[in-house]
């Protein structure tokens, strides 16, 4: 069994997005099509993170449902990475689901983002 209730986390100071200070994430257009049309592979966070990071592609990711949420992120620092290396947003996973099927989908991606976020977390504080 899993449970469809997202991870909250309540922040006591204002985000990049709520006080303007978003950029460019620094991610060429290039990078963005070709990461676009790469496959995820459910089974292996860290073999798609590495191959992402390959191609300068260094975002995080983001599930949405009726709200938006990223999982593994739990610091404020954690989202204060969100404001320089930038997001992907994989749209209606965490809400309401129309079947089991896509339930248990919905549920497998939350785990992957949290995988993949936590792993990228690693990367990016190690790389310096």
């Amino acid at each position: 069994m899993f449970s469809l209730l997202s991870e909250a986390v309540e922040l006591d100071y204002d985000p990049c997005w709520v006080d303007g200070r978003i950029g460019n994430f620094n991610v060429s257009y290039w990078t963005l099509f070709r990461s676009l049309f790469m496959s995820i592979n459910t089974e292996s966070a860290e073999v798609d993170l590495n191959e992402r990071v390959t191609i300068g592609d260094k975002r995080f990711i983001a599930v949405q449902g009726y709200g938006i949420e990223y999982p593994g992120l739990k610091k404020p620092e954690d989202y204060e990475m969100l404001c320089k290396y930038g997001w992907r947003v994989f749209s209606k996973t965490s809400d309401a689901y129309e079947s089991k099927e896509a339930a248990k989908f919905g549920a497998e991606l939350k785990e992957y983002a949290k995988q993949y976020n936590s792993l990228l977390l690693i990367k990016l504080k190690t790389k310096k």
